[in-house]
């Protein structure tokens, strides 16, 4: 089957490059440039519109992905014009039941919840010598990354215990950058706990990720993703005096909150659940799906 993904890309950590590795494997082919593919998926609102243009084989199918609904943003975020984009999908997909929630809710459509491909989380022999890490935007007020370092100052937690990584530069901690995903697999390992402080998440996948290599992820109780794959227990009111307690209790207890993290890993087969092939293999579906209903 020939596949086309929509999308940001980048050399190793996008979705993109993910989920066509995925394919890849299962042994599709991935179509580039102008080729008419047999599934077209589009990952996101901004390419539903050269996913609409796009031309397919015959019996193709068209599957429009959404990340997340910034409902924060939700006055000037453009519904109707995304609701009219939505009628030219075959299938509408979404990262998360939380974000399946908001798409009924906002575009009064249905669904299929398939998850994101995570890093390939692989085991290294790391000391765990980073007490926190921080992944993703620290600019962006929605991630409140602000609400991290005035937790860590309240806590009287030293400036390096906090390291960084993302495509904005910041003073605050040790600051990696953008990583690459094995240098991001080594620090998941090294770390005790990873931070995602954020009011909106499609899904979190330092969440994910971090809990994998056995990072305890403390995030906030106004973000339903942490609920929805039982970290829940892990997370802090949205305030300095809750977040900064939530960051002392893990240092304490690191090991057995480690342990309670990997059990909860297992439980939620999150291993399976955020493997590329399988993510590939549930759009997959939705073509054969397509496919066996029309009689090709």
């Amino acid at each position: 089957m020939k596949v086309k993904i929509l999308g940001w890309r980048d050399e190793e950590i996008s979705i993109v490059n993910r989920l066509e590795k995925g394919f890849e494997e299962l042994g599709h082919e991935i179509v580039v440039f102008d080729n008419k593919p047999d599934l077209l998926i589009a990952i996101n609102p901004d390419v539903y519109d050269e996913a609409i243009k796009h031309e397919m084989l015959t019996g193709g199918l068209k599957i429009f992905n959404i990340l997340d609904v910034p409902e924060h943003l939700i006055d000037t975020y453009p519904v109707e014009e995304i609701k009219d984009q939505l009628k030219h999908a075959d299938v509408i997909t979404c990262i998360s039941e939380s974000t399946k929630k908001q798409v009924k809710k906002y575009f009064k459509k249905k669904a299929h919840v398939v998850y994101t491909p995570s890093l390939e989380v692989e085991n290294v022999p790391k000391t765990r010598d980073v007490d926190f890490l921080y992944v993703g935007r620290a600019g962006d007020p929605n991630k409140r990354f602000s609400l991290v370092l005035q937790s860590l100052r309240d806590a009287g937690m030293p400036h390096n215990s906090l390291h960084v990584c993302g495509p904005e530069p910041t003073s605050h901690g040790v600051y990696h950058g953008v990583v690459t995903a094995s240098k991001l697999n080594e620090l998941y390992h090294q770390t005790k706990a990873v931070l995602l402080p954020s009011k909106v998440e499609g899904i979190g996948l330092s969440m994910i990720e971090g809990a994998m290599a056995g990072a305890v992820p403390i995030t906030c109780t106004d973000n339903p993703t942490a609920k929805e794959f039982g970290f829940e227990e892990f997370s802090a009111e949205p305030s300095i005096d809750s977040y900064s307690r939530a960051m002392m209790m893990t240092m304490m207890d690191y090991l057995g909150k480690k342990q309670r993290v990997l059990e909860i890993v297992q439980k939620q087969n999150l291993f399976n659940k955020f493997n590329k092939k399988t993510v590939a293999k549930k759009y997959i579906d939705f073509y054969e799906d397509r496919f066996n209903s029309i009689g090709i």
